[in-house]
Parts: structure tokens; C-alpha cells; sequence
């Protein structure tokens, strides 16, 4: 009850400073203030994971209050939280307040030599400072730093089931938030949209307007982020809660709506394959997966013929919209002729837009489009950019955290919360999102980045307390 109240007076403190339109210092002020308060209790009780839940809240609503800081990456309530939450872990283990689970892993080690490879290569290649901007961080640590830190926080401090069912719980509510957000962005209610600046089409990604962008102003972004908590209600639900199972089905359903208003069509291939490895490991979802089968069935006709003679997307106009493809397969080519060139250490980190002008070569066939824009696939970002060095260190990360959680499918048992289906939900968000970064960067994704991230350092935690002996399902 405590935690609902102090979330409850941040929201506030939103609407508060919102309707005011308090300058951007008093703004700051405000919320560092509400923020601090839940806060300070929160690190008194020592419970760092409902502070970092916190910060999870903010970052949904992390273009309200932003301060332009010259010389500097922007200064935002999330970013200071961050800061706090983080420095006073580290100052817990220094003065062995805390010990690190497992020590100092070779996901870590790597986590902190990828950081130093980037830095070095914007370094060499000068973008470090941009004339006119400042220092060029931000998309630096959006993209590692702030979701690795969120790795190695929840590694250390969800420490039971009753922890990880707080965080389902959480993002459970987050995600029926953004599905009522999306039905009333699509459908012009704008009295019941919340930040009013979703309705506005000059912020955010301009192209996505009319579509269920959110409070991230970004269709895709939403997307993932209603897919990862469509995840967590599902694997709620198939705990037979009976008190709570009605309400989460209802929550998933408005989830699916609002995931489908994204017109994201990489997600909703995602979430389809995705879809097949949770019935093959849940042999007794059929059911609610027939019918979410004829809910999305539905939701389409619907759809279509609702808005006939109406400006408003549909899914029809979406699917045949070829365009975007035609940029990206254009993009994917004038990569690979970049990596051929620079394969080891790359281009160097965020010069592919610039770096690609001269190598761009439309696909035999296709329109010549795609020139000059920013690279749209995650894993041939790397690679041009930071080279077959930095992409084995980043994968490397990556396989790393799949072998932690092998490990534990095989310690788990085959029923309760924390059971061989927990991994599955984890291996079912990986692939969601591996699929996704085909067609994103990952820099412009820290939301759903750090929600995998979370997950992964709780897999990687779980891994290390049972095979030490630790008692992880008792709730402490």
C-alpha cells in the first residue's frame, strides 16, 4: 500500500507541473523533489528494487521536464534517479553492504570492456563532441550503459519469487496503461490521453503519428515495450491466480489492442513466432491462444472496415506499405559494402550516416531510396560501426546471459512461479526482441532494452544463488 501511495504522489507531482507548465528548472525542481522523497525511504529500508521501479516510471514519461545542459547530454528526472540509484549500490558494496551474487561475472567483464571499445572508437572518430551539440553521450548510454547497469542492479537485488512477481506486476499494470493510451491516441479521445504531448504531431517520430505511439512518441518503441508486458501478464495468468485471473485476461486483451494499433509490422511478426515457442512449451494455452487468434482476427476486420472513408490507418494500408522495406534492404546493402571496407574496428560508433553517403548503392530494382538516413537493424549498426571486434564482444554478451538461463531451465522445476516456464517467458521476450533490432537501433530503444536487461540480470542472479545452494523460493 505504501508503494501504490508514493507512486501515486509522483503521478501527481506530473500532473501538477504539466497543467502549471512550470519552467524547465522549476519543473526539475518539482520532480526531483517528489521523486526524492519516495526515494530516500525506499534506500532507508534498503529495497533498491522498488526505487529502481521507480525509475522505470520515469523513463515512461521522460520527455516531460527535459533540460537542455550545454556541452552535456540532456539532464531528465530519470537520468538524475539513475544516477542515485546506481551510485548508492555501488556505495553499498564498497563498504560491503552489500555482496555482489556470483562476484563479478564474465557478462559484466564484457558489459565494461564494450563500454571502453566505444568510447574509444568515438574517440578516433572525432564523435565524442559534435560542433553544435556538445558532448554526444546520450545515445551512448541509452543504448549500454544505463541497460547494462540495470543488468547488474537486478542481478544483485531481486532475490525471490515475491520480488520477480512484483516486477510482472508492475509491468503488467505499465502495459494495460499503454494499451487504453494506444485505443485513445488511435481513436482522437483526447480528453482521456495522458501526457497530453502524444497528441502532438510535430514531437516525437512525426511518421508514426495516427498510429499508438505513447508516452515514448514512437510506434515501435510502444510496441515492445505492450509486447514484454503482454509476456508477464501471460505467464501471471498461468499461475491460476483465481482471485486475479479474469482481470488478467482483461488486461491482456486491452494490451492486444493497443499492440495492434502500433501498425508495427516487425512486431507483429515478432510476436507470432514468439507465439509458437509459448504454446509449444505451454502445452495447455491453446485455448487462450484460439482466442486470441480470433481476437486478433477480429481486431483486423474491424479495423478495415470501421474506417472505411476515414483518415485513420488501418492494418490493410499498413501491410501493403512497401516503401519503408525499400529503404531498409537499400540501407542493408550500403552496409554490408561499409563492413567489407572496414570490418575489424568499423567506421566508427555513430558515424554511419554520415560515413555511408559515399558508399550507397541502391538494390538492383529497387527505388533509389534510403540515402543518408539513419541505419535501421541493430546488428549491422555494430558490425559497420564498431567491427567484427566490437560485434563479437557484443554478442558474446549476449550468449552469455542464454547459457546462464540453459542453466537454470535445467536447475528449475516444473511448476510454481519460479519455474522451468519462467525461462521460457524470458526466451520467448529474447526472441521478440531479437527479431525486432532486425529493423531498429537499439540505441533509440532503452525502455524495452533495460526491461530485457532486467530480466536477464534476474535470470543470471537465479543461476548463480541456486547452484551455490541459495533457498530462492521461499519469499523472503
Amino acid at each position: 500500500m505504501k508503494y501504490v501511495l508514493l507512486t501515486l504522489i509522483i503521478l501527481i507531482g506530473y500532473f501538477f507541473g504539466f497543467y502549471l507548465e512550470l519552467p524547465p528548472i522549476a519543473l526539475m525542481t518539482l520532480y526531483v523533489v517528489m521523486v526524492a522523497l519516495p526515494l530516500v525511504y525506499y534506500f532507508l529500508k534498503r529495497n533498491l528494487l522498488n526505487a529502481l521501479l521507480i525509475w522505470f516510471f520515469l523513463v515512461i514519461f521522460k520527455e516531460m521536464g527535459r533540460i537542455h545542459v550545454p556541452m552535456f547530454p540532456d539532464l531528465s528526472p530519470e537520468r538524475i534517479v539513475w544516477l542515485f540509484i546506481f551510485g548508492i549500490f555501488l556505495l553499498q558494496v564498497t563498504f560491503r553492504e552489500r555482496k555482489l551474487v556470483g562476484g563479478i561475472t564474465s557478462i559484466e567483464f564484457m558489459m565494461f570492456f564494450f563500454c571502453i571499445y566505444v568510447l574509444f572508437s568515438m574517440a578516433i572518430a572525432d564523435t565524442i563532441y559534435i560542433e553544435g551539440h556538445g558532448l554526444f553521450l546520450s545515445g551512448f548510454l541509452t543504448g549500454y550503459v544505463i541497460p547494462f547497469s540495470i543488468f547488474v542492479l537486478s542481478k544483485n537485488i531481486v532475490d525471490s519469487e515475491e520480488a520477480m512477481k512484483k516486477v510482472f506486476v508492475f509491468f503488467s499494470v505499465i502495459g494495460v496503461y499503454l494499451g487504453l493510451t494506444g485505443v485513445f491516441e488511435y481513436f482522437n479521445i483526447r480528453a482521456l490521453v495522458f501526457p497530453k504531448y502524444i497528441m502532438n504531431p510535430f514531437i516525437g517520430v512525426h511518421a508514426h503519428f495516427g498510429r499508438a505511439r505513447g508516452p515514448f512518441l514512437n510506434a515501435s518503441v510502444n510496441a515492445i515495450v505492450l509486447a514484454q508486458a503482454l509476456f508477464m501478464s501471460f505467464y501471471l495468468y498461468m499461475q491460476r491466480y483465481e482471485k486475479w485471473s479474469k482481470l488478467l485476461l482483461v488486461a491482456m486483451m486491452i494490451m492486444m489492442v493497443g499492440f495492434f494499433l502500433t501498425f508495427n509490422r516487425s512486431s507483429w511478426l515478432a510476436m507470432v513466432i514468439a507465439g509458437m515457442l509459448i504454446t509449444i512449451a505451454f502445452r495447455q494455452t491453446k485455448r487462450i491462444i484460439v482466442l486470441f487468434i480470433i481476437m486478433g482476427t477480429l481486431i483486423i476486420s474491424v479495423n478495415q472496415l470501421g474506417n472505411l472513408g476515414t483518415s485513420r490507418i488501418t492494418a490493410g494500408e499498413r501491410l501493403s506499405d512497401v516503401n519503408t522495406i525499400y529503404i531498409r534492404l537499400n540501407m542493408y546493402n550500403t552496409a554490408l559494402n561499409m563492413f567489407l571496407d572496414n570490418p575489424i574496428f568499423g567506421v566508427g560508433y555513430h558515424k554511419y550516416k554520415e560515413a555511408s553517403i559515399p558508399y550507397f548503392e541502391p538494390v538492383k530494382g529497387l527505388p533509389d531510396r534510403g540515402e543518408g538516413l539513419i541505419l535501421h537493424n541493430t546488428m549491422f549498426l555494430i558490425i559497420v560501426e564498431l567491427g567484427l571486434a566490437g560485434f563479437i564482444m557484443f554478442i558474446f554478451i549476449y550468449a552469455q546471459i542464454l547459457k546462464a538461463s540453459i542453466k537454470l531451465y535445467r536447475y528449475l522445476p516444473a511448476v510454481g512461479f519460479l519455474s522451468k516456464g519462467f525461462v521460457v517467458i524470458f526466451w520467448a521476450m529474447s526472441l521478440f526482441l531479437l527479431i525486432r533490432v532486425q529493423t531498429s537501433n537499439i540505441t533509440l530503444l532503452m525502455f524495452p532494452i533495460s526491461i530485457y536487461f532486467l530480466m536477464a540480470g534476474i535470470i543470471v542472479g537465479m543461476e548463480k544463488r541456486i547452484s551455490f545452494g541459495e533457498n530462492v523460493f521461499a519469499s523472503q
